[in-house]
């Protein structure tokens, strides 16, 4: 999925929770608005140290908050959901909507908490500082931990496949070796894609041609090569190596001279090989 159709999907899936939310929070407004223009309000004789109107702008406020709370929380699933590769997305943005609800906490409640307190209104301040500071540190720590997959996020770089080699693969998140054939990380969990299969010597890592009996970096015996099962099966090498006869080979004379042949069984060489992919010969 490419980055466009990715971005389509996210606002595809988070809409409906925004448009949810925001008629709410429209709605909660509009009233807000219309408590604090009444002016009967004020006509009112109410017992305690604050107006009525204070009380239920507090209420209004409440609801806010408990709306904001939802929506950071569910806001923060679906986004996870969605962007399996950066989770935490979702979480760095709950964050900050909880620190703003910490702000309107802190005004919403500011006329019925401070006529009690007295002089020690300093109280409701630190509380609610404390509240803002943890959701800042909170914010920090997350975004300081992801800040790799944050980096790869804004310049659209795609993973790397995973690279295989040698019975085992490394996974393209957190660099965990596994074995290969493995579908999950053992050590995040991630899912292994399975990269194209590379026939590669199990001694030196150096690429194989098809049907090779020998590397041609190391001169090591192939796995699952006639010649390995030769070996298991005590097959005398003479009969492994020895070349069937064809009419339709052409002599060496019509061979190219840039062709190079073993010395011991006559095979054609790989330009640059060290040795002999047919019966192991170090090229000379």
């Amino acid at each position: 999925m490419d980055v466009k159709s990715q971005g389509n999907g996210t606002i595809g899936a988070v809409m409906p929770l925004v448009i949810q939310t925001g008629t709410g929070v429209a709605i909660l407004l509009a009233s807000w608005y219309i408590i604090s223009i009444l002016p009967m309000l004020d006509d009112i004789q109410f017992p305690l140290k604050f107006s009525l109107s204070e009380l239920l702008t507090a209420l209004i406020l409440t609801i806010l908050i408990w709306m904001l709370g939802v929506f950071g929380r569910r806001l923060e699933l679906r986004l996870g959901f969605i962007h399996k590769d950066f989770p935490q997305g979702g979480t760095i943005i709950k964050y900050i909507i909880y620190l703003f609800i910490a702000v309107i906490g802190y005004h919403a409640y500011a006329p019925l908490a401070l006529p009690y307190l007295d002089d020690y209104y300093w109280i409701y301040s630190l509380v609610f500082l404390a509240l803002s500071l943890s959701m800042l540190a909170l914010l920090g720590f997350t975004v300081y931990s992801n800040t790799d997959s944050i980096s790869a996020l804004f310049s659209k770089t795609k993973k790397a496949a995973p690279v295989q080699s040698a019975g085992f693969s490394l996974c393209a998140k957190c660099g965990k070796s596994n074995k290969a054939g493995s579908k999950f990380c053992v050590s995040c969990g991630e899912v292994l894609s399975s990269p194209a299969k590379v026939n590669a010597c199990n001694t030196c890592g150096a690429a194989l041609k098809s049907g090779a009996k020998f590397c041609t970096g190391c001169g090591q015996v192939v796995e699952g090569s006639p010649v390995d099962r030769a070996e298991e099966e005590n097959i005398p090498a003479a009969v492994i190596h020895k070349e069937p006869l064809d009419s339709s080979t052409p002599p060496d004379t019509e061979l190219q001279d840039h062709e190079k042949k073993c010395l011991k069984c006559g095979a054609v060489l790989k330009e640059g090989a060290l040795f002999c992919t047919s019966c192991g010969n170090l090229v000379q």
